[in-house]
């Protein structure tokens, strides 16, 4: 593994941790397991490539998601570039 720094927005990093752990649990790592799929997303919407997360993984970042089970299928799949 490597770190890398970098800096965001006090409230964007809130939110983030906030829905990190709320998806992958207050534990160790959950916000590490967060930004690594979050950036698995972002470099395989860049490469116009189909994502490679499992379904425990897409659970997780789908579970912050509110509404209807169509609003959230709607929203996951905006979230993962096949609208």
């Amino acid at each position: 593994m490597e770190t890398i720094k970098f800096q965001i927005e006090e409230k964007k990093a809130k939110r983030f941790r906030k829905r990190a752990m709320g998806s992958y649990g207050y534990s160790k790592g959950a916000v590490s397991k967060a930004a690594n799929n979050a950036i698995d997303l972002w470099l395989d919407r860049t490469d116009g490539k189909k994502s490679t997360l499992n379904a425990k993984d897409i659970r997780g970042i789908v579970s912050g998601l509110e509404g209807s089970s169509l609003e959230i299928e709607k929203k996951s799949m905006k979230m993962f570039g096949r609208e």
